[in-house]
């Protein structure tokens, strides 16, 4: 071989290296080239492959928290919408509540007061203050209607008739009816209860301790009880520590594979709502049915002392009679027998004078005559006084050898009426 063949083929043989290596150096320059394009390619789709994967995962992520803050702002609208409901019951109750218990405690102030002047109706009681309430009792005598006068009515200027007054018959003396007006007014000087009670003293005692008062100490179950101290001890309770939460790595909202789950949140507002709502329920009704309580134990202290009235005004008729009688010079028969004829009017007479002496009362409040005889043998009188209500006073009074009156019972009961329209047992009796 020639050196120009050898130089040519040194040439061929560098060139074929050369080109060898720069085709080497291209092919893997490329093949270099396209693995970093590759990898920068791979990193902006996030490895999908895709250029548009990361765009998506950005608007879905931003979906995500506008539907989660919607959702919040709605349930949080009906949290407080709920809310504002729950509070008015809440609020109403507690009014009622509050209502039933200055009423309770309005009637045990004036019972208490009645059962005062009952002992010594000629001293007017002190007046009361409890709670934030005031009752005040203001007394007045009414002239006791005579023989001649059995159907009269006691009217505005028997009030002003002086203490001790007779009616005119010079043969005995007759007492006094006095006619007692309880008021319970509150801070504002509102009226709370209002009470109208009698009571009638012989002329031999001016203080009266015959016909004793049907209330008793059954109706001067009053409040006191809430001023004695209470028998349980507050104790302390131990103090909670707060521990601090530990703050989560991390937004996510801003993370594109996750997003806050409404459904445990709902779910736990969903039953405190539920709770409160039970909770409102049950308030109003027990608040409501405390309230009702109280308004009924108000009625029946009313008729009770309307029955009391009518009584009180009974005895002071029947001693009016009575005093005629010896007036008259008649025997004891004969006033008996003169009684007979005129109790029915004069029981009658005195529960139109009870339902006079209150003219606010309610119409089944107001007593009226049930029953009235006397018995000739014993020489008794019996009369009974019942309301719409059901409430009964039951009084016998008796004529003594001098020809005056003595109470013999004076009973005051409620008329209770078995309720037999529900079956229990509709099988056969062994």
């Amino acid at each position: 071989m020639s050196r120009r063949d050898a130089a040519g083929a040194g040439r061929v043989d560098g060139t074929g290296r050369s080109g060898g290596r720069m085709g080497a150096g291209r092919v893997g320059g490329t093949g270099r080239g396209g693995g970093r394009m590759g990898a920068g390619a791979a990193r902006r789709d996030g490895g999908s492959g895709r250029p548009d994967a990361g765009r998506r995962d950005g608007g879905r992520a931003s979906w995500h928290g506008t539907a989660l803050l919607v959702e919040a702002l709605v349930l949080l609208a009906f949290l407080v919408a709920s809310l504002a409901l729950f509070m008015q019951a809440f609020a109403q109750a507690r009014g009622m509540g509050a209502e039933g218990s200055q009423l309770a405690q309005a009637v045990a102030m004036a019972s208490n007061l009645a059962e005062e002047f009952a002992a010594d109706p000629a001293t007017e009681p002190e007046p009361l203050e409890r709670d934030g309430l005031t009752a005040s009792c203001a007394i007045a005598t009414v002239a006791a209607d005579d023989a001649g006068h059995a159907d009269g009515q006691t009217g505005p200027d028997a009030d002003d008739a002086p203490s001790g007054g007779s009616s005119g018959d010079s043969s005995g003396a007759v007492g006094t009816l006095y006619r007692a007006t309880i008021l319970v007014t509150d801070g504002d000087g509102d009226e709370v209860y209002r009470l109208v009670t009698e009571r009638y003293a012989s002329g031999d005692d001016a203080a009266g301790t015959d016909g004793s008062s049907s209330t008793g100490t059954a109706s001067a179950a009053d409040g006191s009880a809430a001023d004695s101290p209470s028998p349980w001890r507050r104790v302390p309770l131990p103090r909670r520590q707060r521990v601090p939460l530990r703050p989560r790595r991390g937004d996510l909202m801003a993370r594109g594979n996750s997003s806050v789950r409404m459904g445990p949140i709902s779910l736990f507002a969903l039953v405190i709502i539920i709770c409160l709502a039970v909770m409102a329920v049950l308030a109003l009704a027990t608040a409501r049915a405390g309230l009702a309580r109280s308004e009924r134990q108000a009625d029946s202290v009313s008729a009770l002392y309307a029955n009391e009235r009518a009584g009180q005004e009974l005895v002071a008729r029947v001693d009016a009679l009575l005093a005629q009688a010896r007036g008259n010079g008649l025997d004891r028969d004969g006033a008996t027998d003169l009684l007979a004829d005129a109790l029915p009017d004069l029981a009658d007479a005195a529960a139109s004078a009870a339902a006079a002496a209150d003219e606010d009362a309610d119409a089944d409040l107001l007593p009226q005559v049930d029953a009235a005889s006397v018995d000739p043998a014993d020489a008794t009188a019996t009369v009974r006084f019942a309301t719409a209500s059901g409430r009964l006073l039951d009084i016998e009074l008796t004529v003594t050898a001098d020809l005056t009156c003595e109470t013999s019972s004076w009973k005051a009961t409620t008329l209770w009426t078995e309720d037999t329209s529900d079956t229990v047992w509709s099988g056969p009796s062994t």
